[in-house]
């Protein structure tokens, strides 16, 4: 795109050629950063986060004539040179450039965001077997995008991100040559799946914007680790990790729950069965007035893996999101990989993963203070 923006932008200002994007972008507001850094503000750029377009690859580059006939699809320097020779079709005038404010379509979620109509409706009635032969691929990855959105947005659901990566795994299943479906799961997905790392310009963006005196665009949700991530084919580096608090499991998982976990798995869109990224949320239960209580010590989690796979990292802190305006109430997010030893059998039976999660909490009305345990259990995918 910086590309064709900088050879096209004298002959849009000498009005010989109108230039818009359209991006099939899950976050808007990433690419209103990226423009923003790249000094491409100029060319609106609208968001298919949905891709209503049905495009299978990107980029793609079309030429349009006056009459809305397309006469080049990805062309070259000599194609664009041609079509601006061409005479002009008989159709009147050209229509007018498409103005966006600033730029770009807003996306930031409001209050009643359209794609939050009747999602739990659509996913019932999509799962009822009576409809499995009426389902498309399509419906699938847009409801995945929804869910999503939804998750990014102040109406979340601690189960919309994991519902979201379902339908995207099964719209890749019927239609596996997408290439934007199949790059939508690598954001999330493991390491060992990474075609590049995706939104780790986004530092340097920030730096740069603000060196020439301008404030960078904000983000709705700032990315995670594993959209950050350059792919690897061995594990990470050996670091310190956290060390385990009850090695001898002398601590008895607590009740009532004070902590809920909430898991996404990402599986590997080439080789599956081979790894997964897994997301973990540790959500204060509010019913119980429970909070963190970081002044006491960390909390953290510790990762048994199943027989023939390995943890990384074998273990996490659970950290405070700084940023956040209460961080005490606020969840705790983490990520890990799981990978399956090369020499390891096939597995005959799902293997089953437990998180051990320790946590310094205070709770009740009477604010008191503890060192908890507890577990989660979930089976991997089948490959």
């Amino acid at each position: 795109m910086p590309g064709w923006h900088a050879r096209t932008t004298p002959l849009v200002r000498d009005q010989k050629l109108l230039v818009a994007g359209i991006a099939p972008e899950q976050h808007g507001d990433r690419m209103a950063l990226f423009l923003q850094w790249k000094g491409m503000e100029d060319m609106p750029v609208m968001i298919d986060s949905f891709n209503i377009l049905g495009l299978k690859a990107v980029p793609t580059t079309f030429l349009i004539d006056e009459a809305g006939v397309i006469r080049h699809r990805n062309p070259s320097s000599d194609d664009l040179t041609a079509f601006l020779a061409r005479p002009p079709a008989e159709v009147g005038s050209a229509p007018a450039a498409p103005r966006l404010d600033n730029g770009i379509l807003d996306i930031t979620p409001t209050a009643s965001p359209p794609w939050t109509t009747d999602l739990e409706d659509l996913s019932a009635r999509m799962s009822d077997p009576n409809w499995a032969d009426w389902l498309h691929a399509d419906d699938h990855f847009q409801l995945g995008v929804a869910y999503r959105k939804r998750y990014d947005s102040k109406l979340r659901e601690s189960s919309d991100f994991a519902t979201a990566v379902r339908h995207w795994s099964e719209a890749l299943k019927l239609d596996p040559s997408n290439y934007i479906w199949r790059r939508r799961i690598q954001q999330y997905g493991p390491l060992l799946d990474k075609p590049y790392p995706f939104y780790n310009w986004i530092d340097q963006a920030r730096s740069d914007i603000t060196a020439r005196g301008d404030t960078p665009r904000p983000l709705v949700t700032e990315p995670g680790e594993a959209e950050l991530a350059a792919p690897s084919t061995q594990p990470g580096a050996a670091k310190d990790f956290p060390t385990h608090p009850d090695p001898d499991r002398k601590l008895a998982v607590a009740n009532p729950l004070l902590i809920r976990l909430v898991h996404t798995i990402v599986p590997h869109t080439k080789t599956p069965g081979s790894s997964v990224r897994v997301f973990l949320e540790a959500i204060p239960e509010t019913r119980r007035q429970a909070k963190w209580n970081d002044e006491a010590g960390i909390s953290s989690l510790h990762i048994v893996a199943p027989k023939g796979w390995g943890a990384h990292p074998p273990a996490l802190v659970l950290a405070p999101d700084n940023k956040a305006a209460d961080p005490l109430h606020t969840p705790r997010r983490v990520e890990f990989e799981l990978r399956r030893d090369k020499t390891a059998e096939a597995d005959r039976i799902p293997p089953v993963v437990t998180v051990e999660a320790f946590y310094q909490v205070c709770s009740g009305a009477d604010d008191t203070c503890r060192f908890i345990r507890s577990e989660i259990e979930f089976t991997l995918p089948s490959p």
